[in-house]
């Protein structure tokens, strides 16, 4: 039988070479482990100190959330409420740096959505955003 493709033997024969030499060390190239080492123990002075602050932040987040409530954002009120309840529970749960790092990611995810927001917002309107001469 003729091959529809004539490189198609070659790049089969590719493949059957690439795999034969597979061995499961190799497999640490394209399946990593965690970026940083698991972190057991109790939080530091210094994280300690930073948990009032932490609790201050998250409950800032709930008048927010109820004001994307009010202007009918009801995924981005959801989305506050679960970020400052996945907060919360980094916080009293010992200041847990997994959490934490998660929580720093999701805010991140929230500002550039945020950001994407606006920048519509600011392209579909005819009056100035900022100024003396608001409506």
């Amino acid at each position: 039988a003729q091959a529809v493709c004539p490189n198609t033997a070659h790049w089969t024969e590719h493949v059957r070479l690439a795999w034969a030499g597979w061995r499961p060390e190799t497999a640490m190239v394209f399946l990593p482990g965690p970026a940083f080492p698991a972190v057991s123990g109790p939080p530091s002075s210094f994280a300690l100190s930073m948990r009032p602050w932490l609790i201050f932040v998250f409950a800032l987040l709930l008048p927010i959330a109820g004001a994307r409530f009010v202007v009918l954002d009801v995924i981005g009120g959801a989305f506050l409420v679960l970020t400052a309840s996945i907060g919360w529970y980094a916080v009293k749960g010992g200041m847990d740096i997994t959490w934490l790092l998660c929580l720093a990611i999701v805010l991140f995810l929230n500002a550039v959505f945020d950001a994407f927001i606006l920048i519509a917002r600011v392209m579909r309107t005819e009056s100035p955003i900022f100024g003396h001469k608001l409506p």
